[in-house]
């Protein structure tokens, strides 16, 4: 049974009007190629097992993208397989995608709105969180899952052209399971700087920092900041509408406010 999922959403094809079977443009393949070795990277990082199945609609822009992310994986080291599967095209319901994820490896499906909002919302059984989760697709982005126990839940947004595999490794192994479940998500658009140095277990419960469930599916790094005094840190964001708890420690040097534009205050 697999145990990882990411749906991708095809790259920036041609206009119709250029070619009726709208290939990948020139930024859409290079875009892929990113997103392609981000996800190899991700994959990495969350699984030993080395067989990866990328499946992919009939569309032209959809083969293009996941041929970039098959080969990525293979230059990583993964043994890993590209296949046209039925089920994947623009207005397909679920059903024929989650048959395809019963059995056999991780998984990345490449396809098209409306179907991967659907689907990653069929995934996490909330039919009413397609309309949300398909707004994570942008060109070559999408939205990877993981299993725990039977159910699928999201463990991280793919944004081409983001480091979000690094995030959601940091917030994986860095803070216990028990605490990113119990935090809570409250307020609007705060900031916390996470240590980078992946020893958070090693370090006295009082002085771990907390997070809301799921924080890998909502969190990005946006910035980098190496204090002289302290370990270098992660800037993470809280997804609109909500924040992440301080750390534990002084507060006002871990907490700040995200104006826009992307200056902290």
């Amino acid at each position: 049974m697999a145990s990882h999922c990411i749906l991708l959403r095809h790259g920036t094809p041609v206009p119709e009007e250029e070619d009726p079977e709208r290939p990948l443009s020139d930024q859409g393949h290079k875009d892929a190629e990113s997103t392609a070795g981000a996800v190899a990277a991700y994959l990495q990082s969350v699984t030993a097992d080395r067989e990866v199945l990328v499946a992919h609609s009939g569309k032209l822009r959809a083969r293009q993208t996941a041929e970039a992310v098959m080969k990525a994986l293979l230059a990583a080291g993964f043994e890993a397989s590209c296949e046209e599967r039925v089920g994947l095209s623009p207005n397909d319901e679920p059903a024929a995608s989650l048959e395809l994820l019963e059995s056999g490896p991780s998984k990345v499906l490449v396809g098209h709105l409306p179907h991967m909002g659907k689907l990653a919302a069929a995934m996490i059984k909330s039919p009413a969180a397609a309309g949300r989760l398909g707004g994570l697709f942008h060109p070559a982005g999408g939205l990877a899952l993981r299993r725990e126990n039977a159910d699928w839940v999201e463990a991280a947004e793919v944004v081409c052209g983001e480091p979000w595999p690094k995030v959601a490794t940091i917030l994986t192994v860095a803070v216990p399971a028990e605490e990113r479940r119990s935090s809570s998500v409250t307020t609007h658009r705060q900031v916390l700087m996470l240590p980078k140095r992946l020893n958070e277990a090693s370090r006295p419960t009082s002085q771990r920092a907390t997070f809301p469930s799921r924080p890998s599916a909502y969190a990005q790094v946006i910035a980098q900041s190496p204090p002289r005094s302290s370990p270098e840190y992660a800037a993470v964001m809280a997804p609109r509408g909500h924040s992440l708890p301080a750390p534990a420690g002084p507060p006002q040097s871990h907490r700040y406010r995200l104006q826009a534009g992307g200056r902290f205050v």
